[in-house]
């Protein structure tokens, strides 16, 4: 499992994948979310592969309003994160999760943590941002336009 940079080269396979039923209202599907994040000064596309088959998207962004969760902290906000319907229940998920921390560190080395928002209606993503070391920090996101979110961070320090 790899995090890569979606390129040129990766944009037409990225924009084919989509999550499962029901979890694109939490997430986006990549036709949409990928060319936001093209657009956007300061969103960084990122695939999630298995060998060489992307296999999920997600969006890191240092200057999305939920980092202001994290301050004085400097954060990089996690969105669109998402495993193709195709490839779901393989442990993919967790995986990237876990491969996100050094991705993290690579590619936005003044963050200090990643910060994140869920859905309360979306239990099962959540039970995974708290299996990968997101902290639940009690407060409620209600900005969001698929109603009230959990904020989670994930402290870098600790790797």
């Amino acid at each position: 499992m790899t995090l890569r940079t979606v390129e040129d080269t990766l944009r037409e396979a990225v924009l084919e994948l989509a999550p499962g039923p029901g979890e694109a209202r939490f997430s986006g599907v990549a036709a949409d979310t990928l060319p936001a994040a093209e657009r956007h000064p300061t969103r960084h596309a990122v695939a999630i592969f298995r060998g060489e088959c992307p296999v999920g998207f997600l969006a890191l962004d240092e200057a999305d309003p939920i980092c202001a969760y994290t301050r004085p902290r400097p954060s990089v906000a996690l969105r669109a994160f998402f495993v193709d319907a195709r490839h779901q229940e393989q442990g993919i998920a967790t995986r990237a999760i876990r491969r996100l921390v050094p991705f993290v560190l690579a590619h936005h080395p003044r963050a200090e943590a990643i910060v994140l928002t869920v859905n309360v209606a979306n239990p099962v993503a959540a039970g995974l941002y708290r299996r990968a070391g997101f902290l639940d920090t009690g407060r409620i996101h209600v900005g969001g336009p698929t109603g009230p979110q959990h904020v989670l961070v994930r402290p870098l320090a600790d790797g």
